[in-house]
């Protein structure tokens, strides 16, 4: 999947779920989404996530044709 098609996905299933909020609170909850995957908002957060690094660069290298 490419990242344009990864986002448009994204985009379409967070209008669809957030189409009964008011704007303000939806710009409020990405904000915190966003501090939450944010590296400088978490000292140790190579450590924390790295299981997710480590799943997700076995997925990467995997061949899917087989």
């Amino acid at each position: 999947m490419t990242k344009s098609k990864f986002y448009n996905i994204l985009e379409e299933n967070l209008r669809r779920n957030f189409k009964s909020y008011s704007i303000s609170h939806v710009e409020e909850a990405i904000q915190r989404y966003k501090l939450t995957f944010d590296s400088s908002y978490m000292g140790d957060y190579g450590v924390l996530f790295a299981h997710y690094f480590t799943e997700i660069q076995y997925y990467k290298n995997m061949d899917l044709k087989k």
